[in-house]
């Protein structure tokens, strides 16, 4: 019965402990994929029904964006999580020579939050810039990313630009004229391996050292009323574990859930204001 006990208690500890290790040291790891199908890129389909996407593709084609291609991208070994993956839809601007990424990830964040304004650069680098997205460590002199909390693709285009001009006058960079899913693809490759192999070791580590903590003092106590061979010891380390998942796994689906709702009335809401601005006048 012991030894059933501890077997069980490693196996669902195994689950977050293995990423969580894996982070830690820094095995971290990103890949990304992308195709030029433009299938259901137009907001005719099941996107149709979903309002902030149609939001940022009508912002986006208004900014003289196109449909480029579409993608996902994937975080293995992401801090206590075997894979964190999103769906990506690319556009690009000859104009501005600009790329518009839009993002979603996977249930119960399932909506199109995410808008990122990114410029391939002739020496390599990138120039990466997200609504609401905080400023990213600087791991290369090359890679460069930040963001402002916007709703407006064209305020964070004119963000985005600023940076690059800044680029261009102060070290003669220049971003890739030429709108290329693979190039866009190959840039973020080396860009975000390294700055999520940085982001995760740290919460692979701060994951390890919390949980660490709180199973070191349930097991101490346990341990020295009943003794290391009891079947009190694993029993409560495997009912911590328990409650902590189910506790992490409420509060974050709740919390998703109400941050799409209200992702969704703010874009339903831009477009019923699009429309009424846009409906003749009856005289």
């Amino acid at each position: 019965m012991l030894g059933i006990l501890w077997a069980m208690t490693a196996v669902f500890m195994a689950w977050t402990w293995i990423p969580a290790i894996l982070s830690a040291i820094g095995k971290t790891r990103f890949t990304n994929y992308g195709n030029e199908d433009l299938t259901d890129m137009e907001p005719t389909g099941k996107e149709s029904t979903e309002p902030e996407y149609v939001m940022w593709f009508l912002q986006l084609k208004e900014l003289g964006f196109e449909p480029l291609g579409q993608g996902w991208m994937r975080v293995i070994e992401a801090g206590p999580r075997w894979m964190i993956q999103s769906q990506i839809r690319v556009f690009f601007s000859r104009t501005h020579a600009v790329y518009a990424i839009l993002q979603r990830e996977r249930a119960p964040l399932d909506a199109w939050y995410s808008l990122t304004m990114a410029s391939c650069m002739t020496d390599g680098g990138l120039v990466l810039n997200s609504n609401f997205a905080m400023k990213a460590p600087v791991i290369d002199a090359h890679f460069l990313s930040g963001g402002i909390a916007t709703w407006e693709a064209s305020e964070l285009l004119a963000y985005h630009q600023a940076i690059v001009a800044n680029e261009k006058q102060q070290y003669s960079r220049r971003p890739e004229p030429d709108g290329r899913l693979d190039l866009l693809l190959s840039y973020t490759q080396e860009y975000f391996d390294q700055l999520n192999r940085f982001r995760f070791q740290k919460e692979g580590r701060k994951y390890l050292i919390s949980e660490g903590l709180m199973h070191l003092c349930v097991s101490l106590p346990a341990w020295y009323a009943v003794g290391a061979e009891h079947w009190a010891l694993p029993l409560s380390n495997l009912v911590l574990y328990g409650a902590l998942r189910i506790g992490e796994y409420s509060q974050n689906r709740v919390r998703a859930e109400e941050l799409v709702r209200m992702i969704r009335l703010h874009a339903q809401h831009r477009l019923n204001e699009r429309t009424d601005a846009m409906a003749p006048i009856e005289e």
